[in-house]
């Protein structure tokens, strides 16, 4: 009887940044310990100019192009075992919200690594992150190792987006306010502060496991936060700027440690300064102390 493995696939829009084809993933060690597949799934339709015939106007709502979708695929090397274990797994995972986010985590954060790697390797900056929530469609399956090789599965759940059920008046009330906030910087009224934007990547960085990058990250972006928010009054704003400026100098050394070749910076240092600098950046946003 085949083992089975345990599976999450994310389908996004667009063509693979990478080579389509399986990646090995190993662990210190150099044991096995996923198996990557980069898939695409569709091919952009032409779109050449066409030359409209004499007297024929062209129409105002032309036909989308059809778009190109890339398949991720992990799977785990471990078995989770015979069939029947594998689909009780898959039965009790699928229903356990912390459990199935767990299992996404890992395939992002496995996928994102990958990226990264693109990133450097071919020095293309533009190349982003994937976003398990921003995934067109999540399963979470299991498969036999033939099946993983061939691109299948044997059994597969497709896991909704987080407030895919919250309805539509709850989703709009949380559109409001950042599109009141794009509109203000499109309309010249506002600017994007520095702080936001470095205490973005320094974030997405630590999310993803690239400590390192997250502390150079992150020193930069307390200096700018002290900078550029520091003139924000109240009681709990003042006590959080206080904090963030007894933690600079700690900071810097946990970024000096990231140089290091065999540096390894403080990650519950980076995790709870990230927290503050960003309650401290949330306050000013919405206008409160």
């Amino acid at each position: 009887m085949s083992t089975m493995l345990r599976l999450v696939e994310f389908d996004l829009a667009g063509p693979p940044p990478l080579n389509e084809g399986r990646y090995l993933c190993r662990s210190a060690d150099g044991e096995p310990r996923f198996v990557l597949g980069v898939r695409a799934l569709a091919a952009p339709s032409a779109t050449g100019r066409k030359r409209r015939k004499k007297g024929r106007p062209e129409s105002a709502n032309p036909e989308p192009a059809r778009i190109a979708i890339t398949r991720y695929a992990v799977a785990a090397t471990d078995p989770v075992g015979d069939s029947g274990e594998a689909a009780a797994w898959l039965e009790r995972t699928s229903r356990d919200p912390d459990a199935t986010e767990h299992e996404l985590g890992v395939a992002e954060r496995l996928i994102n690594r990958a990226l990264h790697a693109q990133r450097a390797a071919i020095g293309d900056p533009a190349i982003a992150d994937i976003s398990a929530d921003r995934a067109l469609v999540r399963r979470l399956g299991i498969a036999t190792g033939e099946e993983v090789a061939a691109g299948a599965w044997s059994d597969a759940v497709e896991i909704p987006h987080p407030g895919e059920h919250g309805g539509p008046v709850r989703r709009r009330i949380a559109e409001i306010g950042p599109q009141e906030r794009v509109a203000a910087v499109l309309g010249g009224r506002e600017e994007v502060p520095a702080a936001v934007s470095l205490l973005g990547r320094a974030r997405a960085d630590f999310d993803q496991g690239r400590w390192r990058d997250s502390a150079l990250q992150l020193v930069i972006a307390l200096d700018a936060v002290l900078a550029e928010i520091g003139d924000t009054v109240g009681e709990r704003q003042l006590a959080d700027l206080a904090e963030l400026h007894g933690l600079r100098e700690a900071v810097g050394r946990s970024a000096s440690a990231a140089l290091r070749a065999d540096g390894v910076p403080d990650t519950d240092l980076i995790g709870s300064t990230l927290q503050v600098c960003e309650r401290v950046v949330a306050r000013r946003r919405i206008g409160t102390a």
